[in-house]
C-alpha cells in the first residue's frame, strides 16, 4: 500500500513519513522508525512508486498532489495529534520539507533532501544528478505549473508559514549532497546539520552510530 497508517492512541505526536526512491528511509521503514524512537508515536507512511515525489498523486488513493494533501488534511482532523513531525530522506527529502509547509506541521526533518526539480536549475548549478536523474526531471517538466511552482524549495519556503520549523541533515563530505542542502540557506528557520560523514545515506550512518534518535529530540 503507497500509503498506510499506524494509530498509537497513548501517543499525542503524529509522524508522517515520506519515502525515498527504494521504498525506505535509507534504513528499511521498520527499522527507520525503531532506530529513530519515532515507532512509538503514531505514524502515517507514504510511498510514491512513480518517484515523483507525490506531486501526480499518490496511486491508488490519490489521484492528484492536492487530493494527497486532502488525505493528510483529514488524517490529521481524525487522529488530532498535539503535535506533528513530517520527515523523509532523498528522494522523500523534497517531499517532507513541501508537505510539512503546506500543512503547517510543528517540524519537519529531512534528510539529504533534493530542494530543487526543474531540469534549468540543475542546469544552472551544474548538478551531476541531471545525468542520472534525466529522465524522472523530464517527467517532472511535465507536471502542470500550478505543480511546477512547488519545485524550487527555496521559493516556497521563503514565505514561513508562521509555524514550521525545518531541519536538514546532510553529510558534510558529501560534496554535492552538502552543496544542495546549502541551497537552502538562509530560508527562514530552515537549520542545516552537517554530520562528519561521506555517505549519501545520512539516516544509515547515523543510525550505525546511536545518533539517529537526535535528530528527533526537538523542542
Amino acid at each position: 500500500m503507497p500509503i498506510k497508517e499506524v494509530i498509537v492512541e497513548t501517543s499525542p505526536i503524529l509522524v508522517i513519513g515520506i519515502t525515498n526512491y527504494g521504498g525506505g528511509f535509507g534504513l528499511p521503514v521498520r527499522k527507520f522508525l525503531i532506530a529513530s524512537g519515532l515507532n512509538k508515536h503514531s505514524t502515517i507512511i507514504v510511498s510514491d512508486p512513480s518517484r515523483l515525489k507525490t506531486l501526480n498523486g499518490v496511486s491508488p488513493e490519490c489521484e492528484t498532489f492536492f487530493d494527497f494533501l486532502k488525505y493528510l488534511e483529514e488524517a490529521i482532523h481524525r487522529i488530532s495529534p498535539k503535535q506533528i513531525i513530517v520527515t523523509g530522506a532523498s528522494g522523500g527529502g523534497h517531499t517532507a520539507l513541501l508537505v510539512g509547509h503546506l500543512l503547517k506541521a510543528d517540524y519537519v526533518v529531512a534528510f539529504t533532501p533534493y530542494p530543487y526539480l526543474s531540469i534549468d536549475e540543475f542546469r544552472n548549478r551544474n548538478d551531476p544528478a541531471l545525468k542520472s536523474m534525466w529522465r524522472i526531471l523530464e517527467q517532472f517538466n511535465c507536471l502542470p505549473p500550478e505543480i511546477k511552482k512547488y519545485f524550487d524549495l527555496k521559493a516556497v519556503l521563503s514565505e514561513w508559514n508562521k509555524v514550521t520549523k525545518y531541519y536538514v541533515h546532510v553529510s558534510r563530505d558529501h560534496k554535492w549532497d552538502f552543496l544542495r542542502s546549502m541551497y537552502l540557506e538562509d530560508t527562514p528557520n530552515v537549520a542545516i546539520i552537517a554530520h562528519p560523514y561521506s555517505e549519501h545515506s545520512v539516516v544509515s550512518v547515523l543510525s550505525k552510530h546511536g545518533k539517529l534518535t537526535e535528530c528527533f529530540e526537538l523542542p
